[in-house]
């Protein structure tokens, strides 16, 4: 089947084509709503603008395809290959994402309120500015995603893996599900923590790119495999601290950290 049968087909009436093969096929701007393209192949295809509303994708390989300004409101993409997937504003409210694959996708300023990503995997997957209100990412795994500017409120994300989270300006609020280690480490990035009480806090992980530990008690303080790069450490306490495998520090803070009584090692 190629474009030109599926929109002759659609506009007949037909709405049933699982596992069409459609590899890199154009359909900018096409009105495919409550379409059945499950198990289809539509890798690398041109779907900027597509009308997909309450369609039934459910293992769709949509993998490196164009999705820019779609309207999948209320479709289901259960299970759908959406690796490399450039969603930038496009509408996923409401969609069925349960375990989808949106690695180094690129869903900048995409609407995913009330969507369902429970085991989802979005890891390094980009959500700048995205609207992740009331969102279910419940197991997913978030691991390098970039959440700038992104809006949690409501979100559920227990036993989310955030490991190296960019949570800079990232919105949560007390609606927002998230473990304490978690929520903690999005109140440093976000607020700060010059001059706090951190001892014995688990900061493994972590994204800390420039947070401000200046005077910080930051005894005992796990950063095992953290990143650190651009941190303030001036007269932190890191008696006992694990710098254990960090990133971004130099040789010389290192040394220094050893000498005012941290563990550091590579």
């Amino acid at each position: 089947m190629n474009t030109k049968q599926l929109l002759e087909s659609y506009a007949q009436g037909e709405r049933n084509f699982p596992g069409a093969i459609l590899i890199g096929a154009t359909l900018k701007r096409a009105d495919l709503s409550r379409v059945n393209l499950s198990r289809a192949n539509l890798i690398n295809a041109d779907l900027a603008g597509v009308n997909l509303q309450k369609a039934h994708l459910t293992n769709i390989n949509l993998i490196n395809a164009n999705l820019s300004n779609a309207d999948a409101k209320g479709a289901d993409l259960t299970a759908a290959y959406l690796t490399g997937a450039k969603l930038i504003g496009a509408n996923l409210t409401n969609a069925l994402l349960m375990k989808a694959y949106l690695n180094n996708a690129n869903l900048i300023h995409a609407k995913l309120v009330d969507a369902n990503l429970k085991w989802a995997n979005l890891t390094k997957a980009k959500l700048i500015s995205a609207n992740l209100s009331s969102v279910n990412l419940k197991y997913a795994n978030l691991t390098g995603v970039n959440l700038i500017g992104a809006d949690l409120r409501g979100a559920d994300l227990s036993n989310a893996d955030l490991t190296s989270v960019n949570f800079s300006g990232t919105i949560v609020d007390d609606t927002t599900v998230m473990s304490q280690k978690w929520r903690l480490v999005w109140d440093i990035v976000t607020k700060g923590a010059k001059g706090r009480n951190l001892s014995y806090a688990n900061l493994s992980g972590a994204n800390l790119i420039g947070a401000n530990f200046i005077e910080a008690d930051l005894t005992g303080v796990n950063f095992t495999g953290a990143n650190l790069s651009g941190v303030y450490l001036n007269q932190a306490q890191v008696h006992n601290t694990l710098f254990v495998g960090v990133i971004g520090l130099s040789k010389s803070a290192k040394f220094d950290l050893k000498q005012r009584g941290a563990i550091v090692k590579e």
